[in-house]
């Protein structure tokens, strides 16, 4: 009997060792600072220069689009390593194409927009989306305008939440190339159609970007000429069954280019305004209950392009065009308190510079920025792909 008690009495200490030791473990795992990493990216077939767009479907993986001068390649990543999905885009079917926007909701589920070089559409004025489902790609019509006669579709942004439900934005353009109202395009699993919304006969209104949560939680941004040379911001929401125009900020007078919806009351946008004949960047927050300023990233960086809200009081914002017309403006992150530059490829080399284009990610501890990294200048530069990953991958 003493020795099974004492036997009892060793196990039970191992086992409290143990649980004592993978807690410890798993705290540390969870405090851990994330580190940025540029990733190796595989030799992509017809060269491309950029990887234009990311799209996180989890924490574990990243889609991610290259742009060239004739086609685009898809890839995906698990933070380890990135390889090109078995499946690519038939470009044969569309010279001169190029894929502009793409947006997944799982590694065999997504959209990519395309733009032609010479007319982005057919001939008929409808644009035309590609579509990864059922392990390959197909070509998908969106809709056409609702005054087919008069106007098309031009659709700049899409999201999707599930291969039944995306959304694409942009605007119903006329012969004058001038928007004729905004466009909201809805994906039901079987065909693209128009839906109605506040916007949708407004003369000059556009949207420039959409961010959807669910089939009810989601958020478009953009643009609208309310008097002769005055811009004013166009944000409307869909709770999923109506779409609303929502109030912005009152005396901020911007372009949304960009839209971060990661929960109900954290909704983040970018975009500028022309203040004195030059542009200044702008950042707004939704707390569930109203739109208002935020803190403005660095005036040096004077365009946000893109944003993400990777958590709260977490937001990474990328941008365009700097105060001397020369630097490249890195990575901006903002804490909660303060935003501060940040450059994944620590110190560039002499000559090189690395654009970022795009962010996405799952949380804090994983976020993907991408775009490319430009070599020399003039007719000698070059490109090359560029992937950064922040996480705790290794440590």
């Amino acid at each position: 009997m003493r020795s099974i008690r004492r036997t009892a009495v060793a196990l039970a200490a191992m086992t409290l060792t143990t649980a004592l030791t993978t807690g410890a473990a798993t705290a540390a795992s969870t405090a851990c600072t994330p580190a940025w990493k540029l990733l190796d990216i595989p030799a992509i077939p017809d060269g491309g220069y950029s990887v234009a767009q990311a799209s996180s479907v989890s924490s574990k993986q990243v889609m991610l689009s290259t742009q060239g001068d004739r086609t685009s390649t898809t890839l995906t990543s698990d933070g380890r390593s990135i390889k090109l999905l078995p499946k690519q885009i038939p470009h044969a079917a569309m010279a001169h194409g190029g894929v502009w926007e793409t947006t997944f909701d799982s590694k065999s589920s997504g959209w990519a927009r395309y733009q032609f070089r010479h007319g982005d559409v057919y001939g008929s004025g409808v644009p035309v989306f590609a579509r990864l489902y059922g392990g390959r790609w197909t070509f998908v019509p969106a809709a056409t305008s609702p005054d087919p006669a008069a106007t098309r579709p031009n659709l700049q942004s899409l999201d999707s939440v599930s291969p039944s439900a995306a959304w694409a934005v942009g605007e119903y353009t006329g012969q004058s190339e001038e928007s004729a109202g905004a466009a909201i395009q809805q994906w039901n699993g079987k065909v693209w159609k128009n839906v109605d919304h506040p916007a949708l006969t407004r003369a000059n209104a556009t949207l420039r970007a959409v961010s959807a949560r669910s089939r009810d939680d989601v958020w478009a941004v953009g643009r609208q000429f309310t008097d002769p040379g005055r811009i004013e911001s166009l944000i409307l929401h869909y709770d999923g069954k109506t779409w609303t125009e929502m109030p912005g900020v009152p005396g901020v007078l911007a372009e949304l280019l960009s839209v971060s919806a990661r929960a109900s009351d954290d909704v983040w946008a970018v975009g500028f305004e022309r203040k004195t004949g030059a542009s200044a960047p702008v950042a707004l927050h939704w707390d569930g209950k109203s739109w208002s300023s935020a803190p403005t990233p660095s005036a040096a960086w004077t365009m946000p392009m893109a944003v993400h809200a990777a958590g709260p009081g977490d937001v990474w914002i990328t941008s365009m065009g700097s105060a001397d017309g020369w630097t490249q403006p890195p990575l901006q992150h903002w804490d909660g308190t303060s935003w501060t530059d940040v450059r994944p490829e620590g110190v560039q080399p002499p000559g090189s510079k690395y654009i970022y284009v795009a962010v996405t990610g799952s949380g804090p501890k994983d976020v993907w920025a991408t775009g490319q990294i430009l070599n020399g200048s003039g007719w000698e530069s070059s490109s090359q792909p560029l992937v950064a990953h922040l996480s705790c991958e290794g440590r």
